[in-house]
């Protein structure tokens, strides 16, 4: 179970700022909150840096998930999580985008927010599991489904034709055509031959039309 109020109020209050001295050019400024040292500075490329130094992590942050040692860490940067690695003990999920480009875009335990921000980019919402490296994926958005299914049934639909085939000239060039051409082409091929039977035929352009009528023409 997560750590307990009490214990969480004792962290804060005894927290405490660590500037950089000085008599010590080396040394930068400094939060230790429940043993945790998170340094943040100025660098010589003129970037604020930000260090986290878990070496010296109150016990009682550490989780042992899988029998490795881990602390619970989470990051914003203004709205934006950049890290988030979740409290196995809290049993609470994290929540990611990946996007056409590859990036992972995180949004920690707020699935409603990841889940619009996957509609929104087209992209793929996943989700990971207390104590899991892994992410899954929960839903597509990138995929256009209704188009994936009518390419589905025009596939099926060809591959009826070769059963119904036989050897002769004619069925022959007609496979050829159908081989060579676009999906929709296909479908326009294989509904004026006897190929396959006219109301499959009918029942395919019809369940085409509506799923995704591009393809039509």
């Amino acid at each position: 179970m997560p750590i307990s109020e009490r214990l969480r109020r004792k962290f804060h209050r005894t927290a405490r700022f660590r500037p950089a001295r000085r008599d010590e050019p080396g040394t930068l400024p400094a939060v230790t909150v429940a043993g945790v040292m998170v340094f943040a500075y100025v660098d010589k490329l003129g970037q604020l840096r930000v260090s986290v130094d878990l070496d010296t992590t109150h016990t009682a942050l550490i989780e042992r998930p899988a029998g490795r040692s881990t602390v619970p860490l989470r990051v914003d940067v203004q709205d934006d999580t950049v890290y988030y690695e979740p409290s196995e003990r809290a049993r609470v999920e994290a929540w990611a985008v990946s996007t056409e480009s590859g990036r992972l875009e995180l949004f920690a335990d707020d699935s409603q927010r990841a889940e619009k921000a996957a509609k929104r980019l087209k992209g793929v919402l996943l989700s990971r599991l207390p104590g899991e490296r892994e992410w899954l994926t929960v839903h597509n958005f990138g995929q256009d489904h209704r188009l994936n299914a009518a390419l589905g049934l025009i596939a099926a639909l060809v591959e009826e034709a070769g059963n119904w085939a036989c050897d002769d000239a004619g069925d022959i060039a007609v496979l050829e055509r159908v081989d060579s051409a676009e999906p929709g082409d296909q479908l326009d091929i294989l509904s004026g031959v006897t190929l396959v039977p006219d109301h499959l035929a009918i029942a395919v352009t019809e369940a085409v039309r509506v799923l995704a009528p591009k393809l039509l023409g």
